[in-house]
């Protein structure tokens, strides 16, 4: 039971990041998103380290740090083609 437990806080986890994007808020903590959920922060952060190899707060500051990149990549082909 336990472990269906951690495996759907892992799911709302991904889908926090992933689709609702609430890394970009710079308020968010990781131990935050596990209140809100209801999870226990340390054992949802056990299960994300040996699922992906990252804590949960190292998860959430690699896709913070990633946005700008990916923004650039999403944006800088459409100005080049509308320059072009």
């Amino acid at each position: 039971m336990e472990s269906d437990s951690l495996s759907l806080h892992y799911e709302i986890f991904a889908d926090l990041l992933l689709e609702d994007r609430i890394y970009l808020d710079p308020e968010v903590s990781f131990t935050r998103i596990c209140r809100w959920m209801g999870a226990d922060a340390r054992q949802l952060d056990d299960y994300i380290r040996s699922e992906l190899g990252l804590s949960g707060e190292a998860l959430i500051r690699r896709y913070r740090q990633g946005e700008p990149a990916r923004l650039q990549a999403k944006y800088a082909g459409r100005a080049a083609a509308e320059r072009a």
